[in-house]
Formats: C-alpha cells, structure tokens, sequence
C-alpha cells in the first residue's frame, strides 16, 4: 500500500506500519524528484569510482601475492543490479586471473599477464555494455518457440516434452 505524502526528511525514508505492510512516502513534486534524480546520479558516480579504485587495487593484490580471495569478495560485494559481467571482463583483462565458469570464481593464472597500466586507463563500465531495451513482440516470440518446438517434438531427450496439441494451438494463434 503506498501512502502520498511529501517527505520531510530523506527523499529515501519510508513508513512501516504496525502491520507487516509497508507504507512507502512517495516523492511529490518536481523540486524533490529533480533532487533525488540528482542523488542518484552523484552516488552513481561515486560508486563507479570505488569500484574502479578497488578493481585496480584488487589486480594489483593478485600480482603482489598471486591471491584471487579478495577479487573473489569484491564481484560477490557488488549490488543487485550492477554490470557484473562487465567488471568481470574488466578484472580478467588485466589482471593476472581466468574465471571458472563451474566455480564461479577468478583463479590465479601463472601464465597470465598483469596490465595495471591499461587497468588506469580504462574504466571498467567500458566492459560488457548493457543491451538496449527490447520491447515484446509476442507474435515473434510465439513464433520463435514454435520454432524451436518444432526441431524438438521428435526428440527422444526425456526432458524434451512438446505435447502435439499444444503446438498445434501455438501454430493456430498466429496463423
């Protein structure tokens, strides 16, 4: 349940009831949205300068002691939302480091090369760029899981299960 009301401290507080409902205080009025818009922008940038000094600090680390552990913590530090990828790239770049996809961790490469110089020069959100917003195409989306149907309904892999009817109603929907 959202309740409207002006804040009267942080543009970020909100309410909780006795309740297990949460009351949000939304933000009204141009002049306090412009100031949290302007909030977030500034702590964005702040951000991306912290995780840039940690990540260059965390590849120099893995070339001084050969120990990834502290690389390993800062990707799982990072907040729900962030380019993970991107810095991942970023610290297997440079740093003296491949990444185990089965473990999900940097490992410490012996044969791996550390280029803290090209570290400096290059910001990390560089890395894995974001895919521009797609919006839905249902009609082609139907079609493309036809598709894919289409070359498993014959499968003998048990976990293959493409019922005949069902296709057929997907095919009759965009007919």
């Amino acid at each position: 349940m959202i309740q409207l009301q002006p804040l009267s401290g942080s543009v970020f507080e909100a309410q909780t009831k006795e309740r297990d409902t949460k009351m949000t205080k939304l933000i009204l009025g141009t002049t306090d949205i412009t100031t949290a818009i302007n909030s977030i922008t500034n702590r964005g940038k702040k951000l991306d300068a912290d995780i840039q000094l940690c990540a260059l600090s965390v590849i120099n680390h893995v070339e001084l002691h050969g120990d990834p552990s502290l690389m390993n913590a800062m990707v799982v530090a990072m907040p729900k939302g962030s380019r993970v990828n991107a810095l991942n790239e970023f610290l297997e770049t440079f740093g003296r480091v491949t990444f185990n996809p089965t473990t999900k961790v940097f490992e410490y490469s012996k044969d791996g090369v550390t280029d803290l110089d090209g570290a400096e020069t290059t910001v990390w959100t560089e890395f894995k760029p974001e895919p521009a917003y797609k919006g839905l195409d249902l009609r082609a989306s139907i079609l493309v899981l036809i598709k894919k149907a289409e070359e498993r309904k014959t499968s003998t892999n048990k976990e293959d299960k493409v019922p005949a009817e069902l296709l057929t109603a997907l095919e009759a929907l965009v007919s």
